[in-house]
């Protein structure tokens, strides 16, 4: 039965009399009405543009900067002041104040000292490693021995395995801040990993193909694979439990 039909009908009781089942829409429901999932997702949608934005922005600036040589181009960035990891503390807290404006809270309270487990963990088991690298193994900054390079990866998989679960602890605390920060990290890491193979095949003099603390350079294929584990399997999760956790602090107060 078509909408002129319908039109021409009373309504569901005129519909149901001409033998036809009133749709959706003629129950009631406009077209434009989307589920509550897709409006959760259209809205975060729209609040993770102008910071996808500014991060792509900030990276390709770094890699110009890079090339130009008046940023910092050792392998993991040196912690260099342009840079789309401090960026996670803005949008962070940006995410948390714009959730709680739109009526969002945390399911877990008090939210700032659950999401700040993960940060604690992540951050103690690095220094660990990184202690044990330089005093327990004796290894220097520059060594890309074996041994030394295998270490690295180790420390990788553990940061990684950390930060899936702190992402997950992020879930549990506050959800929509997590899913925001998800679809937010995601972006900007295959940015990232975009901008890194173009490094590579181009032969640019960047961090962004230099890994481990010697800065080891590989071929492409292995490049790749260990560029789309640190961006992916640690990254990504990193900005969401660390900028879960500014958020929290900032916008995940109880409401009085």
């Amino acid at each position: 039965m078509g909408v002129s039909a319908w039109r021409r009908c009373g309504g569901p009781a005129d519909a149901q009399a001409h033998g036809a089942r009133p749709t959706r829409w003629q129950r009631g429901a406009h077209p434009a009405t989307m589920p509550p999932m897709a409006n959760a997702t259209s809205s975060t949608l729209r609040r993770i543009l102008w910071p996808t934005l500014l991060t792509l922005a900030v990276s390709i600036l770094r890699l110009v900067g890079e090339l130009q040589g008046w940023v910092n181009s050792k392998s993991g960035g040196a912690g260099a002041w342009l840079g789309i990891t401090w960026l996670v503390l803005v949008f962070g807290a940006w995410f948390g104040l714009r959730l709680r404006a739109a009526g969002s809270a945390p399911r877990l309270q008090p939210a700032w000292l659950w999401s700040l487990l993960p940060v604690l963990a992540f951050v103690g088991a690095f220094a660990y490693r990184m202690y044990d690298y330089a005093e327990g193994q004796g290894f220097q900054l520059t060594d890309t021995s074996a041994p030394a390079q295998a270490h690295i990866r180790t420390t990788l998989y553990l940061a990684c395995a950390i930060g899936w679960v702190g992402m997950l602890v992020t879930f549990a605390t506050w959800a929509r801040l997590a899913w925001t920060l998800l679809l937010y990290g995601v972006v900007a890491r295959v940015a990232v990993l975009a901008i890194t193979y173009v490094a590579k095949v181009s032969g640019w003099n960047t961090h962004y193909t230099k890994f481990g603390p010697a800065g080891a350079e590989w071929e492409l294929g292995e490049t790749m694979f260990a560029a789309t584990v640190a961006q992916l399997g640690m990254w990504v999760p990193f900005t969401v439990f660390v900028g879960g956790c500014v958020g929290c602090l900032l916008g995940g107060r109880r409401r009085a």
